[in-house]
């Protein structure tokens, strides 16, 4: 796919290359690793992309303007991750 569109309530939110889409993301894709317990509450405050069983708890994928947990890091954005952020900011 060379050239994609999303749309918003009948309007065109993005035209462009999926590359271009997927740089809009960078800086709002994060990874953290968190307990049991505190899996719930990040479900509450992050939009979650993914969830993966690891060693003492969860491997979260989130979007966020802004991460606020000190275990977690930066990791580059793929098409998904730009879908949902997009969506979320959309949302408002």
């Amino acid at each position: 796919c060379n050239d994609m569109a999303l749309l918003n309530q009948g309007r065109v939110g993005f035209h462009g290359p999926p590359e271009q889409f997927i740089r809009q993301a960078a800086g709002h894709a994060f990874q953290l690793e968190v307990s049991d317990r505190d899996l719930p509450r990040i479900k509450e405050k992050y939009a979650v992309i993914s969830t993966i069983p690891a060693e003492r708890g969860w491997l979260v994928q989130v979007v966020a303007n802004r991460l606020e947990e000190p275990a977690g890091k930066t990791i580059e954005p793929d098409l998904e991750h730009a879908y949902v952020y997009f969506m979320d900011k959309q949302a408002g």
